[in-house]
């Protein structure tokens, strides 16, 4: 969790067997019912980027944050995330690329008051990346899988 590690690689005899994801932590928040808030899971820090600003900028905010994934905004409403993942992927590219070129759109809004399970649930069937957490107005926290993880740690 310290290191942000979203997948666990399990082998046996030095022979891998199997991934342990932060998906299966989402799917375990699910079948579990854990009924907190999603207020209880988000990070309130919500650090963005706008759609067309260039990636290099993107790469410096997210590493300055401190950040799994920064919000991508496009005329004040969100379009996608950026995060290590999209980074990694978009190093060979120039630095005054667009963000929104490089950044994943597998995001979903939902009600801060809404219970995680009900979260983990609707993220595992989009295959949201992660879950921006809303109220009047508008996005107040984020939730990605290693917050669901900490869930499952908690027990």
């Amino acid at each position: 969790m310290r290191e942000h590690i979203h997948r666990l690689y399990v082998s046996e005899d030095r022979h891998a067997t199997g991934v342990v994801s932060t998906k299966e932590m989402m799917r375990a928040v699910a079948e579990a019912r854990v009924a907190q808030p999603l207020s209880a899971i988000m990070h309130e820090s919500v650090v963005s980027v706008r759609a067309e600003d260039p990636l290099g900028l993107a790469v410096d905010r997210l590493g300055a944050a401190h950040h799994v994934e920064l919000l991508v905004v496009e005329e004040g409403w969100p379009v996608g995330a950026f995060g290590q993942a999209d980074a990694l992927g978009a190093r060979e590219a120039l630095p005054d690329d667009r963000v929104d070129a490089w950044m994943n759109s597998r995001i979903i809004c939902l009600p801060m008051a809404i219970p995680v399970f009900r979260a983990a649930e609707q993220a595992l069937s989009t295959r949201a990346r992660c879950v921006l957490a809303v109220d009047a107005q508008g996005v107040r926290g984020i939730a990605t899988g290693t917050d669901f993880a900490r869930i499952v740690m908690k027990g």
